[in-house]
Order: structure tokens, then C-alpha cells, then sequence
């Protein structure tokens, strides 16, 4: 009782979360480009909307993979219109440091 049966999300998402591995300074993160790496290797560019102050746990589901870290700083991308992701699917994202 009072737990949600289901969650309803929309189905053109207009944002993605990632994290970064390692801290990087302010300053540097806003002139940096980022792009969305799909499945085919098509890459997509986004804009950085907001970086969280601290690292946090990353999901578990992504710690199957040996290469992700545990925790990681969170950052929220904004998705160009007519991007075609899933809610919820795995994507990566690069930049060049």
C-alpha cells in the first residue's frame, strides 16, 4: 500500500545522466564538448546542463562492467530534439580532456 505500481516517463527523452570518472574544475567542464556515443558507434553532440558538487554511488547495474567505477561525479546533458534513445538505455558519452 502507497508504493507506485508504475512510473510513467516520457517517451522522447529531452536529458541524459552520466558521471564522470574524475573531478574536473569548473571552468574546465563548461568549455568542454561532449558527445553521445550509440550503440552503432554514431556519436551525437550534447550540452551540458548541470554538474552536481559531489560524487555519488553510480548505479549497480553499471558495475558490471570492470572499466566503470563505483562512484563517480553526476552530470546532466541536455539531448538535441529528434534524438532516439530509450528511457533508460545505457549510452556512453566522451570528451576530449
Amino acid at each position: 500500500p502507497g508504493e507506485p505500481v508504475a512510473l510513467l516517463t516520457n517517451s522522447i527523452p529531452t536529458q541524459a545522466l552520466g558521471w564522470l570518472k574524475q573531478r574536473i574544475e569548473p571552468q574546465v567542464i563548461v568549455d568542454l564538448e561532449f558527445n553521445l556515443v550509440l550503440a552503432d558507434n554514431v556519436e551525437i553532440p550534447v550540452a551540458l546542463d548541470t554538474v552536481a558538487p559531489v560524487f555519488e554511488q553510480m548505479p549497480q547495474v553499471l558495475w558490471m562492467n570492470p572499466g566503470v567505477p563505483e562512484y563517480g561525479q553526476p552530470v546532466l546533458f541536455r539531448l538535441p530534439a529528434g534524438t532516439t534513445l530509450l528511457p533508460g538505455e545505457p549510452v556512453i558519452f566522451s570528451t576530449l580532456l
